[in-house]
């Protein structure tokens, strides 16, 4: 536990040294300067964005969770994640996406929830593998981001056959310690549910998983609107894909200060101002952690799932 403690407070240090010295070397003054400017348009429309992506990001998971099991409800499923996203931002490690099957204990076994938590990350990795991919491409004029995302795709691929393919399944039964099959429980029988009779939901949930991260996209491009720096509409878009490409990286939380390097960076090379760039990007994450905030207080205090000894138990297993 201690030293999950210590991974998280390393990972927003470095975060939060990366963001300091961007913003130093900038100015914090001029930074200032360009938010006051904003346009309050932008403002609403980021707002929008933003509720767009979770409310997207909830519907997604919420079919893939009825696919399982019929008896989750709308409500107490959007709830239950809009809770346990909001838990990502005061809890270590992925315990946060880990709380979701505590919400949904009434409608879905924890291994069950598991497996659709993660099919909803596999969904998220490959499109963001996929448009950084084609952003490292088209900005940078680099193949890099091609092979990384074909490795992407090779994991995806071998993980799906793990869980397919009766074999596998039946060795890994032998192989993987009895603490995490238990953790596990429900989960291949979830895989096999979806598999056999959600494929349409999946393939739903698969496009709309795409459009809410070109959505991601649309907000920063909207938030440059919002300061008047005439970015590409696609430019905009690919470069925050990139930028979340990167944060996959585990070397900080939400990607704080890798997000904006890479930003700056490549806006750089379109001769826009690094202030600008933090300034639009400063405003996103303000509007994000606003939201975020008012869902923890909303749902993940009223479940009282911090106070249960769950996310500890999370916590430990990772």
């Amino acid at each position: 536990m201690v030293n999950h403690k210590l991974k998280f407070l390393f990972k927003v240090s470095l975060g939060i040294l990366i963001f300091g010295v961007l913003v130093w070397k900038i100015g914090p003054s001029v930074i200032l300067q360009n938010l006051i400017q904003f346009k309050i348009a932008a403002l609403v429309l980021m707002n929008v964005t933003t509720l767009s992506g979770f409310l997207m990001g909830g519907i997604g998971v919420i079919v893939l969770g009825k696919t399982v099991s019929p008896r989750l409800e709308w409500r107490g499923g959007m709830e239950g994640f809009l809770g346990s996203i909001s838990l990502a931002l005061f809890v270590p490690g992925r315990a946060g996406d880990l709380s979701l099957p505590f919400y949904w204990k009434r409608f879905l076994r924890y291994g069950e929830c598991l497996a659709v938590v993660l099919l909803d990350k596999v969904n998220t990795v490959f499109w963001v593998l996929s448009f950084g991919a084609c952003g490292l491409y088209f900005i940078f004029q680099g193949y890099t981001g091609f092979f990384a995302a074909a490795l992407g795709y090779f994991f995806i691929f071998s993980l799906i056959l793990l869980v397919s393919i009766s074999k596998t399944r039946s060795i890994l039964s032998r192989l993987l310690p009895k603490k995490i099959l238990d953790f596990l429980e429900g989960s291949m029988t979830a895989f096999r549910t979806v598999a056999k009779k959600g494929k349409k939901n999946l393939v739903a949930v698969f496009v709309l998983t795409g459009v809410r991260v070109f959505t991601y996209g649309v907000g920063f491009w909207v938030s440059l609107w919002g300061l008047d720096v005439s970015s590409p509409f696609f430019y905009s878009v690919f470069l925050m894909a990139i930028a979340q490409f990167v944060s996959f990286i585990p070397i900080s939380v939400m990607g704080l200060g890798t997000v904006e390097a890479v930003c700056v960076y490549g806006l750089a090379q379109i001769d826009t101002g690094p202030s600008l760039v933090i300034a639009a990007l400063l405003a996103g994450r303000v509007i994000t952690l606003f939201w975020l905030s008012l869902f923890f207080l909303m749902f993940a205090l009223k479940k009282n799932i911090t106070k249960a000894g769950s996310i500890k138990n999370a916590v430990k297993f990772l």
